[in-house]
């Protein structure tokens, strides 16, 4: 038997009123209702390095202005131990809430995982992707006293040599060693490495001749070039240094896809709501474009970067597979 007319009009009523009523109870996922009242709280960015280098003080700028921007305090707390081990363990464990981020670099989420024999975290599993804020150029810096005026001639001078090249690092895996292993494979020729922990005695050492390159962060190179104090020849980026301009890139010299640069961005705990990640974003990217954060950060030699959060994982996953290469080539490895 059919319903009568009048039946029929009240039962699809009934059904429009119970799917009006039951699509906002569907939109009210935790994730959803976590970003509309998202930030409610202070934002904590763990950075895990000392206080005071180029890293800490840009994250400090972007941190006022976005505290400036979203009416909640945007606190930093330094973490430094372990190649970025300790502060990652501590995010990877906090709630997935937005609410405590680490300052990932081309360290932690590119190089570690093809470096260290056991790792205390994943960078892919444990965290998910937010914005990539900044990065600073390597620079290739010889002695005032050296021969070499180029790379070339620098590679030449290992010829003359029969140990070979002596070169400094700020530690097994860095930027500087990975970089002084892919000068050594291009070019074919012996070198010795010393690690350091950290650039100023590799600084002072090469200041003082005691080896023969040093791939060093343009910041810390910056005073001691301009003093004449060592020789920069070439940086390991695809543009020159608006700090250096009359230093030549070493793609121009001839090596090709030959840029390392030390890359930081904001990455959060894995199974942080997508609103939550997007919001965190467009706050992140507005403060990498401020003015005052540009002009600041170019001071230091940075570049400012900025991107969509699958964009960042993109190019963490790009690093990760392009790096791995370069340190099984130069064999490091730590337990």
């Amino acid at each position: 038997m059919h319903p009568n007319p009048k039946r029929r009009h009240l039962l699809r009523r009934l059904c429009a009123a119970a799917t009006a009523t039951a699509l906002p109870i569907a939109a009210l996922t935790p994730g959803a209702t976590q970003a509309e009242d998202f930030p409610a709280k202070p934002i904590t960015i763990v950075v895990p390095f000392a206080a005071g280098g180029a890293a800490d003080v840009g994250v400090r700028r972007i941190a006022e202005k976005i505290t400036e921007s979203i009416g909640q305090p945007v606190l930093v707390d330094n973490r430094p131990g372990g190649a970025g081990q300790i502060g990652a363990s501590v995010v990877k464990s906090a709630r997935a809430d937005g609410y405590t981020l680490y300052l990932a670099s081309v360290g932690s989420h590119a190089i570690n995982s093809s470096l260290y024999t056991r790792l205390s975290y994943d960078p892919v599993k444990d965290f998910a992707a937010v914005a990539p804020l900044f990065s600073f150029t390597h620079v290739l810096i010889v002695p005032v006293n050296s021969p070499a005026r180029t790379p070339a001639e620098l590679a030449a001078l290992s010829r003359t040599k029969p140990e070979g090249l002596a070169y400094a690092s700020m530690g097994v895996g860095t930027g500087g060693h990975l970089l002084s292993e892919m000068f050594r494979t291009r070019n074919k020729i012996e070198v010795t490495h010393v690690p350091y922990k950290g650039s100023s005695q590799a600084v002072a050492d090469t200041v003082a001749g005691r080896f023969d390159f040093f791939f060093n962060g343009i910041v810390d190179s910056l005073p001691l070039i301009r003093d004449n104090r060592v020789r920069a020849l070439a940086t390991a980026d695809t543009q020159r240094s608006p700090l250096l301009p009359n230093v030549p890139t070493l793609i121009e010299l001839g090596y090709p896809d030959f840029v390392l640069n030390a890359w930081f961005g904001i990455v959060a705990p894995a199974g942080t709501p997508k609103p939550v990640i997007a919001k965190l974003n467009a706050e992140f990217g507005k403060a990498v474009r401020n003015p005052e954060v540009v002009a600041k950060m170019g001071e230091l030699g940075a570049k400012m970067m900025s991107g969509t959060p699958d964009e960042f994982a993109a190019m963490m996953q790009n690093e990760t597979v392009r790096l791995a290469k370069v340190v099984h080539q130069s064999g490091a490895h730590i337990d």
